[in-house]
């Protein structure tokens, strides 16, 4: 499959080496700016899940990410005897979920209309779930030691055979973060099995495993599983509440008296001071004086497409790709175009970091920021960092 790309008069060869089975396509490009007169502001955040573990360990800067909306998901359920019935959603995200934005839609006894649900339930006005907190539906007539942690009642609670989605959007148009059971047309029966128990959702109490950080996505077979080993609740007794009211995330590791060393092996690919060089360049050299019979040869060398497929060949992952700064002026593809060809070309290695140069600034702040948007514009996760001291990083709380 290829990637059409605005073209910048690069030979056709060229660009079938540099665009076909091109890998940069992840979603959620974070990396925004704001040109306010005479100054640039920018954020620097960029979902960029490899550069954050494997150098970071956390928020670049220290500075807040933005909401993750999968990282909400069922973190406990409930079908007891008589009316003891409830959900527990917990938010392990870094920010508060505005709940009005989600929804908890049912199936009954097998969906009316396969992969469609039967009924859509919403949160009530105003509701949220700050970070690390559970929100609570539970049946009204539940015993009270589930009502009053609950946050709000639901009359209509699965009996073990109805599935359940925790969604994001609205009836029209939505994505599912997780589910219990499904929306399939065929009727499980008394309920699914999980975790290699039969009707598991009848009768039980399923609590989600602590190393759990994510909803299933609706991939309900997966997150039940076969066994003890690949599924992702625990399975407890009728009426075992006790953990009902808080979940905990992954256990923090434990210590002992014997050190465990943990070691990994990363690959930096680096380039820098590329001064908008787009094309290649070539030269003529005569070997006479040391290859018999060949005489004149023409050498190429240089160039981003050659620079793209090495990067390409080169890179697994565990490789980080890493562009120092100075990427734009000083050549016509610069004057021409004003950055646009070289955010592209440097699309087609999606680096994983690049640092603003100061290069980056000899036309001031407007074009700095048209650059920064054909850069954004790509689809990569490029994280635009300014260099200590500069401009954009000294004294400002707002990058």
């Amino acid at each position: 499959m290829q990637k059409v790309i605005r073209s910048f008069g690069l030979s056709s060869h060229a660009h079938e080496r540099i665009h076909r089975d091109h890998p940069c396509s992840e979603p959620n490009n974070y990396m925004c700016w704001a040109y306010n007169e005479k100054e640039l502001k920018f954020h620097p955040w960029a979902r960029n899940d490899k550069l954050q573990l494997l150098l970071s360990g956390g928020s670049p800067n220290g500075r807040e990410p933005p909401c993750e909306d999968d990282r909400l998901f069922f973190s406990e359920y409930a079908e007891g005897s008589s009316n003891n019935k409830y959900l527990e959603i917990f938010n392990g995200g870094s920010c508060t979920a505005n709940l009005s934005e989600y929804a908890f839609p049912n199936a009954n006894n097998g969906a009316d209309i396969d992969g469609k649900p039967d009924f859509w339930n919403t949160f009530p006005a105003g509701a949220v779930l700050k970070p690390g907190a559970v929100y609570i539906i539970a049946h009204p007539s539940a015993a009270k030691n589930i009502t009053v942690k609950a946050n709000h009642t639901h009359l209509y609670l699965s009996n073990g055979d109805d599935g359940y989605c925790l969604v994001k959007g609205n009836a029209s148009a939505y994505q599912i973060i997780d589910c219990i059971g499904n929306f399939n047309k065929t009727d499980p029966g008394e309920g699914w099995a999980v975790c290699g128990i039969a009707t598991a959702t009848k009768d039980r109490t399923l609590v989600r495993k602590a190393m759990v950080t994510r909803g299933n996505g609706g991939n309900w077979a997966k997150s039940a599983g076969t066994s003890t080993g690949d599924c992702e609740w625990n399975v407890l007794a009728i009426d075992e509440w006790s953990y009902l009211g808080s979940h905990h995330g992954p256990p923090a590791p434990r210590m002992s008296a014997v050190s465990t060393i943990c070691t990994a092996s990363i690959k930096v690919l680096h380039i820098n001071d590329h001064h908008s060089y787009i094309e290649g360049d070539k030269f003529k050299m005569n070997t006479s004086a040391v290859l018999t019979g060949i005489g004149e040869v023409e050498i190429r060398y240089g160039g981003f497409p050659r620079i793209a497929t090495v990067m390409h060949q080169h890179s697994d992952s565990s490789t980080l790709k890493l562009h120092a700064g100075d990427a734009i002026t000083g050549t016509l593809w610069y004057t021409i175009f004003k950055g646009a060809a070289d955010a592209a070309m440097m699309g087609q290695v999606c680096f994983d970091a690049f640092a603003l140069g100061n290069h980056e600034f000899d036309d001031g702040d407007a074009a700095l920021s048209d650059f920064l948007t054909e850069l954004a514009g790509t689809g990569c996760d490029t994280q635009v960092r300014a260099c200590a001291g500069s401009h954009l990083a000294c004294g400002r709380t707002n990058l």
